[in-house]
């Protein structure tokens, strides 16, 4: 649980997620970026099982739900409200990130005696 991780397959799994949410609302077909979601996740879960290699699965999981959050709040804000719905989205996003980040980073100073 406190292992550094880095990459950019969390966001590549927020961008799954949102192009899930706006082909629903575009009444697309959405079978295929299923089964995109799918695969990567059963190798997100399968692979450490059978190598000795770690992979980041709360990155992936909290990359898709938080790419499915912010594309729901940009996709299906009420047209009336639109600007103010997608302000509001994209603020508490980053506020939300900044307050993981100073908690995490707190986290790992302790563990790390530096704190």
């Amino acid at each position: 649980f406190n292992a550094l991780t880095a990459g950019a397959s969390g966001a590549v799994f927020g961008l799954f997620g949102a192009t899930f949410v706006v082909g629903k609302r575009l009444n697309m077909d959405v079978r295929s970026v299923l089964m995109i979601i799918g695969l990567n996740l059963a190798f997100t879960f399968i692979y450490p099982l059978i190598s000795s290699q770690n992979i980041s699965w709360q990155g992936h999981i909290g990359g898709l739900v938080t790419g499915a959050v912010v594309a729901a709040a940009f996709a299906y804000a009420p047209r009336q409200q639109r600007t103010l719905v997608q302000a509001g989205a994209t603020v508490a996003v980053l506020v939300l990130f900044v307050a993981l980040m100073l908690w995490r980073t707190a986290d790992l100073r302790t563990l790390m005696g530096l704190a």
